[in-house]
């Protein structure tokens, strides 16, 4: 039996399995997800049918494709799955309706990016928000809507007015970060920056050191609420208070 091979190469699921749900558009959530998991942690994937959206019927569109992504995923035995699209959950009926097939239907904890969202501001003691993302008006207000809703006060908004999602997944850095300055304000305990699909990783450090509060987004929401799920919580550092709160 060979037993110089680093203990590394046999770890990867010792610890859990997180299944993504991935608008088949998306080309920045898996690669987040690789950078922020912990050791011992693998990442699995099912692409569901989604180019953009700009408006909230585009949106439910989701729905129809939610059950076969679902059972392909499920084949590789997640611990936990994360749904993709967080302007989804903008939409009437979306969060209840894949937390029931995922949930109810086939007995495997969940995660909602704005609902992850939501629990990661609470156990940040953060009661109000300014919203930066790059969504259309009438999704903007969806968010709102779903923020307010959950307890989250919203003290200002800000988008870019994209539905394309190659066209988010292209913005620069200093597009980015200046659409998240611009949402910023002072009635705001931290910053929200909405979408999977919005290359935003390695700026949350320097937005929570210029900015003086908390800046959340959906994907390390969505992969500190996956974690918790499967009872692994330790400190990931380089990605924020949210991840690292020493």
């Amino acid at each position: 039996m060979c037993t110089d091979i680093p203990m590394t190469q046999w770890v990867y699921d010792l610890r859990g399995r997180i299944g993504l749900i991935v608008p088949s558009s998306n080309t920045t959530m898996e690669m987040d997800y690789h950078r922020l998991k912990p050791e011992g942690i693998s990442i699995h994937t099912a692409r569901i049918r989604f180019t953009g959206a700009s408006s909230i019927e585009d949106l439910t569109t989701l729905l129809k494709y939610v059950n076969n992504t679902v059972s392909e995923l499920l084949d590789c035995r997640p611990d936990v799955i994360v749904w993709g699209c967080t302007a989804a959950s903008a939409a009437p009926g979306v969060d209840e309706e894949v937390s029931k097939i995922i949930e109810v239907d086939h007995k495997v904890p969940c995660v909602m990016p704005l609902s992850a969202a939501v629990s990661a501001f609470r156990s940040l003691g953060v009661s109000k928000v300014s919203v930066a993302a790059p969504y259309t008006e009438e999704i903007l207000a969806g968010v709102r809507r779903y923020l307010e809703g959950k307890g989250i006060g919203v003290a200002k908004v800000r988008g870019l007015g994209l539905s394309d999602n190659h066209s988010i997944a292209a913005q620069t850095p200093q597009t980015i970060y200046q659409l998240v300055r611009s949402a910023d304000s002072s009635d705001a305990e931290g910053i929200f920056i909405s979408c999977t699909n919005l290359r935003v990783l390695d700026l949350i450090e320097r937005l929570e050191k210029d900015l003086g509060k908390v800046v959340v987004s959906s994907n390390q929401a969505g992969l500190w609420a996956a974690l918790r799920k499967i009872g692994v919580d330790e400190p990931i550092s380089g990605y924020g208070k949210l991840l690292n709160p020493c």
